[in-house]
């Protein structure tokens, strides 16, 4: 699968809340710091957690990647992120996530 596509199925599965989805286009050591500064996660452990907080906590989330700017391997992706909860409050950000 080419980074793109890769990129493409990490940020989409997200966005679907598919944990199985999002997990497959991570490879098998990944770690996640977010944010930064914090302890890894491990996906593959952690990955239950995360998706059962935001199908519990949003009615809606929506994630756009920007920009996507390749360097070999590397990749940084310039995000914006609109979410909605279950009570009905809108909240935006937007961010850099590197892979």
């Amino acid at each position: 699968m080419s980074i793109e596509a890769t990129i493409s199925n990490y940020y989409n599965s997200l966005a679907a809340m598919n944990p199985q989805g999002w997990l497959d286009s991570l490879a098998d050591d990944a770690a996640i710091y977010d944010p930064v500064g914090k302890p890894a996660l491990n996906p593959e452990k952690d990955s239950e957690k995360l998706f059962t907080i935001l199908t519990n906590f949003y009615s809606k989330f929506e994630i756009e990647r920007e920009s996507l700017f390749i360097v070999n391997n590397e990749v940084a992706v310039k995000w914006k992120m609109i979410v909605v909860s279950k009570n009905g409050k809108e909240a935006n950000a937007e961010g850099i996530t590197t892979f």
